[in-house]
Formats: C-alpha cells, structure tokens, sequence
C-alpha cells in the first residue's frame, strides 16, 4: 500500500502554493524566456551559462513558456550557485522534468563536482534500458557512498517525465511521476560535494550529453521533501517563494 507526501498545492487550485521549504531551496529554474535564448533565469540569482546550442525552446515545454532544448551534441547548462549544493552532509531533494528525444545512449541529467578530489554526484538515463541512475562517489579514493537504477523502462521517449532523487538520513531513493522507483542504502561516512554543476552532461569523464527537452528543476538542501513515500506530480510551476 502506497503512501503520499503532502502536495504543495492550494486546496481548489490547480496553481501552487508557497513553498515551506523555499529557504532551503539553492536553485529554482522554469526555463522561460523567448524562443531560442540563450539566458537561463535562476529564482536564486545564480548565474548559469549555456554552452554548444542550448537553448530555451516554446514550441515543448512542460509548464510555462519554454523549456530547455539539448541536441546530445556538446549542449549544456553550467553553473556555480551561490553557497554550492552542499549535499553530503544532510538530506536533499533534486527535481526536473524530462522529454527525451533519444535513448540511445547514456544522457544526463544533472552533474555536481567538487572540483578538488573528484568526488561527484551523477543523475542520469541509462541509454540501454530507461532506467534511471543516481550515484555519488570519491573517483579519487575509489569509495562510492551509493550507486543504484531504477528498474528498465522507467523513463521513455516522447513524452515529459517528472522525475526526482533525494536522500533520507541512511537512504537514498529515486521517483518517477511521483512514485518511489527504487532505493539503497548510503554509507555510514557521507562526501560532501559542492561548486561546479552541469544540467545536460556529465563533469567528470567523458561526456554524456542529454538529448531532448528539460523543465522546472529544483534543488533543495537539507529536506527530503518526499522521505521514500510517493507524491502528487506537480501540475505547475514551482513556486517562487
């Protein structure tokens, strides 16, 4: 029997509510703007960049005006949010929607790394089977806090998928249109990581660029706003504040 997390949703409403946890949120981006900009609008006021033909593109978006078009050939977000997504530490949420174009490859979704000692966390589809990887490891002291899929097939082309990771105390977990997919353990000594992060591709080792559209991505430190439980999907865009 499945449980859900409260919706942040007004009651009667099809537009969200404030968000509880807004101050824990370090980065907010809807991908709205103008046919083929190249400026990403982060409700955090940090700054990201795109690279190769990124682009925001109105004719597919999940909500809004626009989303974020990547071809899977050099095309990427970059960015340095303000305070870093320290996310070793203590529980946190990432969020976003995808439209695959292409499943052919590995494509990813989201990238941190530390800069330092290689210690990074990856947030992919794996091009073999649909299903979703969440991993953060040390590359440089060969240790992985955790490493896990989804089931095969749980992502697939055409069509947006909301899709979502986030880690609880000890366990780390993996949702798809809000239902808990899969799960694993996280080891006892956690590694924080933080500075650089990359929406599109992959930040340490050869690249894996993502082919297809992504929309409204959150990242939330410190809260697991879901805790293993499943939850309503949103049905708009994140609220500001």
């Amino acid at each position: 029997m499945f449980t859900c997390a409260p919706a942040l949703f007004a009651a009667g409403s099809s537009g969200p509510a404030t968000d509880p946890f807004f101050a824990n949120v370090r980065s907010l981006i809807h991908f709205d703007g103008s046919d083929a900009s190249t400026v990403i609008t982060d409700q955090i006021a940090n700054t990201w960049t795109a690279i190769g033909n990124a682009q925001l593109d109105t004719a597919n978006k999940l909500f809004g005006a626009s989303s974020l078009l990547l071809d899977g050939s050099g095309d990427y977000v970059t960015g340095t949010p303000s305070g870093g997504f320290l996310i070793g530490t203590g529980d946190f949420t990432g969020e976003i929607a995808i439209y695959p174009n292409s499943l052919t490859t590995d494509h990813e979704v989201f990238s941190v790394s530390n800069g330092i000692n290689n210690v990074d966390l990856l947030w992919e589809i794996d091009g073999t089977n649909g299903s979703v990887r969440f991993s953060l490891r040390n590359l440089t002291l060969g240790t992985t806090n955790f490493d896990f899929n989804s089931p095969p097939g749980a992502v697939s082309t055409g069509s947006w998928q909301q899709i979502a990771i986030s880690v609880h105390g000890s366990t780390a977990y993996i949702y798809v249109n809000g239902i808990m997919v899969a799960s694993s353990a996280v080891a006892s000594v956690r590694t924080n990581v933080f500075n650089v992060c990359q929406l599109g591709t992959l930040i340490t080792g050869a690249p894996r660029y993502f082919n297809g559209w992504l929309d409204e991505f959150r990242w939330t430190t410190g809260v697991d706003r879901y805790a293993g439980a499943n939850y309503t999907p949103a049905v708009a865009p994140f609220p500001n504040s």
